[in-house]
């Protein structure tokens, strides 16, 4: 069984700021995701469906909807776009594809403590603009 690596500070600090909704998507994100930080090896990117995601999260369709345009997760932990397909009938959304950010970034009121503030995006440009 594949194990599942959370941090102290994903626990201890992203979680009061995101929710439980929230922090339960993005673990259940990871979870279809692969990293070894000791190699480097990264297969972050996923195609799955909302309903897939909320199933893993035991939330509801309406709820992962939500926390993927929550500007924090989709700033440090989670970017989507939207896959269509072109049918007979015109186009199909066919699920999502999910970018997933698999390191827990400082919080923003630590990053300006530190002076570390995170000016590049840690995603693909793929990934930088749509939003459903």
């Amino acid at each position: 069984e594949r194990g599942m690596f959370i941090t102290g500070y994903l626990f201890n600090s992203w979680l009061p700021l995101l929710g439980h909704s929230a922090f339960a998507v993005i673990l259940a994100a990871r979870s279809m995701c692969y990293w070894n930080p000791m190699t480097g090896e990264l297969r972050n990117v996923v195609e799955t469906e909302m309903g897939d995601l909320a199933k893993r999260a035991a939330v509801s369709v309406r709820t992962v909807k939500d926390v993927l345009n929550n500007e924090l997760v989709a700033r440090y932990f989670l970017r989507y776009r939207v896959r269509r397909v072109m049918t007979s009938n015109g186009v199909r959304t066919a699920g999502i594809s999910l970018q997933v950010r698999m390191d827990d970034p400082l919080i923003p009121s630590d990053q300006l403590a530190a002076g570390l503030v995170e000016e590049d995006e840690w995603y693909l440009a793929e990934f930088s603009g749509e939003k459903e």
